[in-house]
């Protein structure tokens, strides 16, 4: 199947969202608790995500369709949906602009959730994909800090407002994106920057920044098809050199 970024049929988009999924857990940014979704391209009302698994084993067989209240609307059967899909739900409903969502918790990340006077800045210019900065969420004190509810899910929208992502305290981040290949290539740019970020910090360096133009000018180059199709090949091959059974998507 030839790659393109934009799916026009639910199978591309369940390719896509197995093979994203794959990528993610394969470079460190997915836990055995993350996960994507996408919108469906054949009913604007719906969107597709995993069943309860880990994200390393996702199938095209384990592809559900949920609607923006979170509700499962077809699986296969006994299949259940993640604690947080209502997450996902509410950002599409608030995001018109967004066919793919990102929930994780990658460690390089955590610090800047739970420290928010340390903002996350660009010292990458990948990094500089998120340009505009981050929203930051807080839940309720008290609860196991997951968002299950669709207030709780509602609040995580507003607080990303017209960001790319929003940190979480104590928890990891949410992200939003064109596609699968864009979600993809951002977090894994997100969470190199981080780390940069962390050891010019240890180091006691004061870095210099990359600028909100140059940030912004870098998001628009590295999202045009090609340079987008280019690393999108490249993440899927270093999955596949691992994980055979993927190795016909």
């Amino acid at each position: 199947m030839r790659f393109s970024p934009n799916s026009k049929t639910a199978l591309e988009a369940k390719v896509q969202l197995v093979l994203g999924s794959r990528i993610l857990a394969n470079e460190g940014v997915l836990d055995g608790f993350g996960h994507i979704s996408i919108r469906n391209p054949e009913n604007p009302k719906t969107f597709l995500q995993s069943r309860s698994i880990s994200a390393d084993i996702v199938t095209v067989d384990d592809i559900i369709e949920l609607d923006f209240e979170g509700n499962i609307v077809s699986a296969p059967e006994g299949a259940r949906a993640y604690w947080e899909n209502v997450l996902h739900a509410r950002i599409f409903v608030a995001r018109p602009d967004v066919n793919s969502v990102f929930h994780g918790h990658p460690a390089e990340i955590i610090p800047f959730s739970c420290a928010p006077q340390m903002k996350l800045l660009p010292v990458k210019n990948s990094g500089g994909v998120f340009y505009n900065g981050y929203g930051f969420y807080s839940s309720p004190e008290g609860s196991d800090m997951t968002v299950c509810t669709t207030e709780e899910a509602d609040n995580v929208a507003r607080a990303l407002g017209d960001k790319w992502a929003v940190l979480m305290r104590n928890h990891g981040v949410t992200a939003a994106a064109g596609n699968v290949a864009e979600m993809c290539i951002d977090m894994i740019a997100m969470v190199q920057n981080a780390a940069v970020y962390l050891e010019c910090l240890k180091a006691g360096i004061t870095p210099v920044y990359c600028t909100e133009e140059e940030g912004k000018a870098y998001r628009a180059s590295h999202h045009k098809e090609s340079p987008l199709t280019r690393s999108w090949e490249y993440y899927v091959r270093r999955a596949k050199r691992v994980m055979d059974d993927i190795a016909d998507l």
